[in-house]
């Protein structure tokens, strides 16, 4: 090859409202960005016409890659007063943009659509082996869907890059991938946070009429997600101090916020039930810094974007660390247990009381953030990039 730059697809096939999968693979980008070399050329490619726009805002030229007839009329009916690039296959737009290697930021099947270009895969988790009672990684051939897509993309990708130890143990356990080219990258928190003016965020206040204290969780509205956790615990809580907690809930629903809401209302605490939707990062900011706690009652537990976030802005984390979970998250965070309402009481009262333990765990937390963000976090993925490029010296 001459010692030429290689070509660098990096597919991000995920919108902003995904929340931490969106916020994942804009911390990747970022550090591609930042990453001083000169052997490889990154190019930008979505199958979300939303992501194709708000690269744009960041100077990057994103091309939209075809995904099916379907997606695609919707997206021109979504978009009909503006003026769409027309999309193309994935193989073809790589075929004309001499494309060498893919790298997927998310578990994405557009890599079953590739002709002779090699890729990257990325696996954030395994949920659907962990806790597969649920319908969102069960139903409507969900399960067998990742199934395939995870084992075979992990099997057939030059390298995959996952969360942590545990996933890659799993990953090589269940589907019998090669130590060798499994790589683990850990979570950001989306540093966008910290840098932006959070005070600017204060009228989602007045908006919805949040009173003090209140906890938070930024969380889509899956099942798993296990909302219901905070409504039950907060409705005890009540019951036992007399005092009345209130709860704010952002991200998308995709399909189990009116049961959420209709519960609330059951209970008789709707009124402390703060539905957010979407929020902007001034928003997110001035809710993680006003909160009393993070509460993060997911059955799903490996590794989790939200807690990061929260250690940035030393807030306590209440999560279910008893679970399967990295090492920082059970020694950063108040354990709750999922199956008993009394330990959210428990916790929750630690952290008004702000005891030593919570002190300790802020601390451990706060630390752990500023020395990945002081670390080389892009080493995994410049390990794989260079022994690509390595190999690739032996062919023209």
């Amino acid at each position: 090859m001459d010692n030429k730059k290689l070509n660098i697809a990096v597919v991000i096939n995920t919108v902003l409202k995904v929340g931490g999968g969106f916020t994942y693979a804009n911390n990747i980008v970022e550090q591609l960005l930042k990453w001083n070399q000169n052997r490889f050329n990154f190019l930008f490619y979505s199958d979300k016409y939303e992501t194709v726009e708000y690269l744009k805002t960041k100077d990057l030229n994103c091309t939209l890659i075809f995904s099916g007839f379907r997606s695609t009329l919707k997206t021109i009916i979504k978009h009909k007063n503006r003026q769409l690039r027309i999309a193309k296959k994935v193989s073809l737009l790589f075929k004309e943009d001499y494309i060498d290697l893919a790298y997927f930021l998310g578990p994405f099947s557009t890599w079953t659509d590739l002709v002779n270009t090699r890729f990257i895969f990325t696996i954030h988790d395994l949920g659907h082996r962990d806790a597969l009672v649920f319908p969102e990684v069960y139903n409507n051939g969900e399960f067998q869907r990742r199934e395939t897509i995870y084992k075979e993309g992990a099997i057939q990708s030059f390298a995959t890059v996952v969360d942590s130890e545990i996933t890659k143990n799993k990953l090589l356990n269940f589907y019998g991938v090669n130590s060798d080219k499994v790589e683990v990258l850990e979570f950001l928190p989306n540093i966008e946070l910290a840098k932006v003016d959070a005070d600017l965020g204060k009228t989602i206040i007045t908006k919805f009429n949040i009173l003090e204290p209140f906890i938070f969780y930024p969380a889509q509205f899956w099942a798993h997600k296990n909302h219901k956790y905070i409504l039950d615990g907060i409705k005890l809580y009540e019951e036992i101090t007399n005092t009345r907690l209130h709860a704010v809930f952002s991200g998308a629903d995709y399909g189990n916020l009116n049961y959420i809401l209709n519960k609330a209302k059951i209970l008789n605490i709707n009124e402390q039930i703060h539905y957010v939707g979407f929020v902007s990062n001034e928003e997110m900011a001035y809710l993680y810094k006003n909160c009393i706690a993070l509460v993060m009652p997911t059955y799903i537990t490996n590794t989790n974007i939200p807690p990061l976030e929260a250690f940035m802005f030393k807030v306590p984390v209440l999560y279910p660390n008893t679970l399967e979970c990295t090492n920082i998250l059970k020694q950063a965070t108040i354990n709750i247990n999922l199956t008993d309402s009394n330990s959210f009481v428990e916790s929750i009262q630690k952290v008004i009381d702000n005891s030593d333990e919570v002190k300790e765990k802020i601390s451990l937390g706060y630390n752990y953030i500023n020395n990945l963000q002081k670390s080389n976090y892009i080493e995994p993925i410049a390990k794989i990039l260079n022994r690509y490029w390595e190999m690739r010296q032996l062919w023209d």
